[in-house]
């Protein structure tokens, strides 16, 4: 873990080194430039951290403590919970397409991410339903949504999005279309604001 002092500079050294990394790949970025990027000295950068892997785990880490902060921040806010989940979910996707998919070297960052804390992948799922089972609650309570079983759906929301959230470098070509993951909102929207639709009894099954 990097070191804390009076004039903390392991946010811009994080920085410095996600772009570069993102960017450039982990194998064409050097500390040296990292240190440059960061405006810092070469040996304060060893002083915070000790190589590039300590700074994909800083990186890695430093995404999660940001996932977290965001989601307290959304959870205090005052509005309904449907325009809070559905706004969750689209600045998720985009965060996690520029850092993890989009960006030149994502896939290799990525294998970097899951060979040094794999359990960070893990962590981020798990937030995700966590967030949501919490503003299916919250929407319940509020009345949005009348028909939402928090328990239940939640983990079903997030398994149904999941695909919308590739790992770089492991993308499928069946992967549906990004602009796809606002019609899979809807309908689980729709299906807690307004229930499951009635079926009609075939002729079979009327007494």
């Amino acid at each position: 873990m990097p070191r804390v002092r009076t004039t903390d500079k392991t946010g811009d050294i994080l920085d410095a080194a996600l772009r570069r990394f993102l960017h450039y790949g982990l194998k064409k970025t050097s500390m040296q430039e990292i240190a440059r990027d960061a405006g810092v000295a070469v040996g304060t950068l060893y002083l915070y951290f000790h190589d590039k892997d300590a700074l994909v785990v800083g990186c890695a880490d430093r995404f999660a403590e940001a996932h977290h902060a965001s989601v307290q921040t959304l959870l205090a806010e005052k509005r309904p919970a449907d325009q809070k989940l559905r706004r969750y979910v689209t600045e998720r996707q985009r965060e996690w397409r520029e850092v993890g998919v989009s960006a030149p070297h994502a896939a290799e960052l990525a294998e970097a991410v899951l060979r040094l804390r794999p359990e960070r992948t893990l962590d981020y799922a798990r937030q995700f339903e966590v967030t949501t089972r919490a503003l299916l609650r919250e929407g319940s309570a509020q009345g949005v949504f009348r028909h939402a079983d928090p328990e239940r759906d939640a983990p079903l929301f997030v398994l149904a999005l999941s695909a919308f959230f590739p790992i770089a470098g492991r993308e499928h070509p069946a992967l549906p279309d990004p602009s796809g993951l606002g019609k899979v909102v809807d309908w689980f929207m729709n299906l807690w604001k307004k229930g499951r639709p009635e079926r009609r009894m075939t002729r079979k099954e009327r007494p």
